[in-house]
């Protein structure tokens, strides 16, 4: 069967339409294909720009379920599919699916040079997973509340890192950090971190860690107060030192936040500002270093 329009205006070279009154599964047009080669039911093909070689349109009116486009495939082979799309040039796109509320979705495309399996301007959603918009988030349930969502943005790293920010108020020399259930859900215990990089040039260099803090003093000046060396032990293997040495140092700068807390300062912001409301630390002299630090 072959079909030609020619003319000005909305012209058909093939239509196919069903009536009212048709059982299910009928159709207006229906391609079949028998052969052991490469053959098409139906073949559309565009030579216009910006035209259909086929075009599929659901009834805006209709308030069931409409389809411009169906495709079924019952075959077991991994490469059958309901619906191909292929791309001859490495920049096309294999398809294209478009929304006028959410934006444009291309499968199988290239973009600056970069191929992409899905790319999208909408949100991706599949199974527990949320992947929204910049920066690169992610939505998990929570493991022991359906109601609740865990909910993460991606660390640029070459590592696959959890962390969290908290904020506390000293009570009698003591500020406690709680940490969340969201973070122990998703990280193991006793794989929490810290720098390893003073205990490992210690091992590697076989040179001592010299450890050492600047106190404030009231007028304006400072004292540097030395601690003893810390020493590897290199005839460890150099994980196990690098471990050792490491507990050893947090263990020292521990007991300086203890006897001074009000001298402890970070120089990088690990927590937000208080606001208005928050607690403040109240220590003899006035306001405190650390709170003036956070």
């Amino acid at each position: 069967m072959g079909g030609f329009a020619g003319g000005a205006g909305v012209v058909h070279g093939v239509q196919g339409e069903v009536g009212p009154g048709a059982l299910a599964d009928s159709s207006g047009v229906h391609g079949i294909t028998n052969s052991s080669f490469p053959t098409e039911g139906v073949f559309g093909e565009s030579r216009s720009l910006g035209g259909s070689g086929v075009r599929g349109s659901d009834s805006e009116s209709s308030v069931a379920g409409t389809y411009g486009v169906i495709g079924e495939s019952h075959s077991s082979n991994l490469n059958a599919a309901a619906i191909y799309g292929f791309a001859f040039q490495a920049t096309g796109n294999a398809g294209i699916f478009v929304n006028n509320g959410v934006g444009h979705s291309y499968v199988a495309t290239q973009i600056g040079g970069v191929g992409y399996g899905l790319y999208t301007d909408s949100r991706i959603r599949g199974g527990s997973l949320d992947i929204v918009g910049a920066p690169k988030n992610f939505v998990s349930p929570h493991p022991e509340d359906p109601g609740l969502e865990i909910r993460y943005a991606s660390v640029e790293a070459p590592t696959v890192d959890v962390y969290f920010r908290g904020t506390a108020s000293l009570a009698n020399g003591v500020a406690r950090i709680e940490v969340p259930d969201h973070f122990r859900f998703t990280a193991r215990e006793g794989t929490y971190m810290t720098t390893l990089t003073p205990a490992r040039l210690a091992h590697r260099f076989g040179c001592p860690i010299l450890p050492a803090r600047a106190k404030q003093l009231r007028d304006g000046r400072y004292r540097i107060i030395y601690s003893p060396l810390l020493r590897p032990n290199v005839a460890l293997p150099a994980d196990e030192d690098i471990l050792q040495t490491t507990a050893r140092l947090m263990r020292i700068f521990e007991s300086w936040i203890r006897a001074t807390p009000e001298q402890w300062n970070y120089l990088k912001r690990r927590w937000p500002k208080h606001d208005s409301t928050s607690p403040r630390s109240n220590l003899v002299g006035g306001q405190s270093l650390l709170e003036e630090a956070i």
